[in-house]
């Protein structure tokens, strides 16, 4: 039977496209770290660029960002072979919302070397103030992707996957 990917297909071309569309708006419309607060005590706007990952770790790294970024699509691109969203819901998004997140990421380092961030969340820079000292890092619409595809991909993995073997 020939597979169908063009539900995920969208997913990924949407979510590049707003990843895009949303650092663009945040670069040409809030000054390099200022902060516009949108829900007071838990979300605000900022405008941060990023040369390394969260909390500035491994800055300077482009190189070594692409070459694992091209690896980690590879690897997702080839387990995309297995994507069905009928009976593989889970697994199918969280693929999608991965590569997605990291083709996101990826047009930023290619194109300038930097990362746009421009989310910043209260509770997690209270928590992470408290643990660390530091505030958490600003983060992305490729980044919240990354994020929600993994736990889909490791829910369907740990939960999901081991029921469809029995069955």
């Amino acid at each position: 039977m020939k597979k169908d990917y063009r539900v995920g297909l969208m997913v990924v071309i949407g979510l590049v496209l707003l990843d895009q569309a949303t650092k663009w708006i945040a670069s040409a419309t809030i000054a390099l770290g200022a902060k516009h607060t949108v829900i007071p005590g838990l979300v605000y706007f900022t405008h941060h660029l990023n040369d390394g990952m969260a909390w500035g770790l491994l800055a300077g790294a482009r190189t070594f960002f692409i070459a694992i970024t091209i690896a980690a699509l590879g690897l997702f691109l080839y387990l995309a072979k297995d994507v069905d969203f009928k009976t593989k819901r889970l697994h199918s998004y969280g693929l999608a919302l991965i590569i997605a997140g990291a083709l996101g990421n990826f047009i930023d380092r290619i194109r300038t070397g930097l990362v746009v961030d421009f989310i910043g969340f209260v509770p997690l820079d209270l928590i992470s103030g408290w643990l660390s000292g530091r505030v958490f890092p600003s983060f992305n619409v490729a980044d919240m992707a990354l994020v929600f595809g993994m736990i889909f991909f490791a829910i369907d993995e740990l939960f999901f996957e081991p029921k469809r073997k029995r069955a």
